[in-house]
Order: structure tokens, then sequence, then C-alpha cells
């Protein structure tokens, strides 16, 4: 799509790096789950040698998420280290989730509702020369008025960076569209 636009930045961004990444949804009851759900959820270090990278407990973070007496979770498993998972099938990703927060949530019994979404192109990877990437993408939106880019793969992966960076870009568009000075400065 950027090709007629800006080519010069096509080879930049089809080189950034990314890994995989499968997104499982998982309801139960709440009396299934033996650790309180209080906060935003739990990451999980390798170290401890659980395949799921983290849990998040979404009917915690948004009230209403899940019915009266249920919760909803999401793990979230693959990453640079673990890139097959994606070519495992739906239910074989689903089982691994859920066996990894059983575990680390003391829940008994099958969840009652599942859903997997595989991600081929996740996690951007920061590697050598990833900087110098991101200021040739900047260097390619001052050089093409109109032109603005945002995502995870700019300043950092988190939910919080990628707010932010989403933000910066609307200023950015606005200021543009409205004849001002689209600068992030």
């Amino acid at each position: 799509m950027i090709e007629k636009i800006a080519s010069s930045l096509v080879s930049t961004l089809s080189g950034i790096a990314y890994a995989p990444v499968a997104v499982v949804g998982l309801g139960y009851y709440s009396k299934q789950v033996g650790q309180p759900l209080d906060g935003f959820g739990v990451l999980i270090p390798r170290a401890e040698k659980i395949r799921t990278l983290g849990i998040i407990w979404n009917s915690s973070l948004f009230p209403g998420r899940a019915g009266e007496g249920h919760v909803a979770i999401t793990g979230i498993v693959g990453g640079a280290t673990d890139a097959g998972i994606i070519d495992e099938s739906e239910d074989t990703i689903a089982s691994i989730v859920q066996l990894d927060a059983e575990g680390v949530l003391d829940i008994t019994g099958p969840p009652i509702a599942s859903c997997v979404w595989k991600h081929p192109k996740a996690l951007p990877q920061y590697n050598l020369g990833h900087g110098h990437a991101v200021q040739a993408i900047r260097e390619g939106e001052r050089a093409t008025p109109g032109l603005f880019f945002t995502g995870n793969y700019l300043s950092g992966p988190s939910i919080g960076k990628c707010v932010e960076e989403g933000f910066a870009t609307a200023a950015s568009t606005l200021a543009y569209l409205q004849g001002g000075d689209p600068s992030r400065a």
C-alpha cells in the first residue's frame, strides 16, 4: 500500500521482524477459580517453565465483561522463543493455555467458553538496527506531508505505549488537516 506514496519505506517496513502469538479467551464459573482475580493479570517468567506468557483478567478489568458468577480471562502464548505455537491446532493451543491457567490460578474443571486467535506477526522485535528503521520511518513521514504511521513497532508494544503513540499520531494528523505543524514535538 505504501509503495506508491513512499517507495523508500517499503523495505524498511517489511524488514521489521515480528514474533507470533496466539491469544486464548477462556470463560469459567467464578466458583471454578481458586485465586482472587484482583488486578490486571499476571506475567509469567520463562524461568517458571510455563508456556503461557501471561494471563489477563478481563472480567476484573472490565466489569460486565462476564455475567454474574462468571469470569473471563485471556492467555497469551508464543513469542520469539516459542514461535512454533502458531503452527499448532487451535484445540492444542487452547489446551496449553487452559492447563497453564489451571495451575497458576487454581482453576478446576474445563472452561465453559473458549476461543483462539492466531497472530503470525504480533510482537515487533526490537533487534539491532531497529532504531534506524524508526528513524527512517519518521524521516519518510516528514518527507511526505499527510503520511502518518502508528503502531507497536515504533515506541513499544505495551498498551500504554500504543495508546500514547495513537494519541500523538491523531494530534499530528489533526494539526496537518487544520493546516498547522504536524511534527511530533
